[in-house]
């Protein structure tokens, strides 16, 4: 038999952002960018990414798409002010051609689950709220 337990309080959504897709993102620029590509680039590229994502909450992005296998898992979209944060950590270091380049493959992986998406994973609380409860008692 199951035990069951009536708890006041409120659902609330919780959980936030893990890491970026680092390893899928490499990959994909390996695969986009010919050997010729400054290396280095494509490396700080990647660090300007997760050092962007780490500055973030997960309201400060657009959902995206669920994953289709765990319906926990949100995928979530940068804006354009912060794909422009990402391009101007390289600006010192990287030529006009390249930055466009780069910002192309931004736009060309930021669909669905595509690697320039960050995962969130939602997870579920009850928050014994005080407030709450003095309102329900209110009523």
């Amino acid at each position: 038999e199951v035990a069951r337990q009536e708890v006041e309080g409120e659902i609330q959504a919780a959980g936030g952002l893990e890491r970026g897709q680092r390893d899928d993102l490499e990959r994909q620029l390996k695969a986009d960018f010919p050997d010729g590509f400054d290396g280095r680039l494509l490396a700080r590229f990647v660090e300007a990414v997760e050092e962007v994502a780490d500055g973030l909450e997960y309201d400060d992005l657009e959902e995206v798409c669920i994953d289709r296998r765990d319906p926990l898992v949100i995928y979530l979209r940068f804006n354009d002010k912060q794909m422009a944060e990402i391009l101007d950590h390289l600006a010192a270091d990287a030529a006009p051609a390249a930055l466009r380049l780069l910002r192309q493959f931004i736009k060309d992986n930021s669909e669905g689950d595509d690697v320039m998406n960050l995962l969130a994973r939602k997870a579920f609380a009850v928050r014994d709220d005080p407030p709450l409860r003095s309102r329900a008692a209110g009523r």
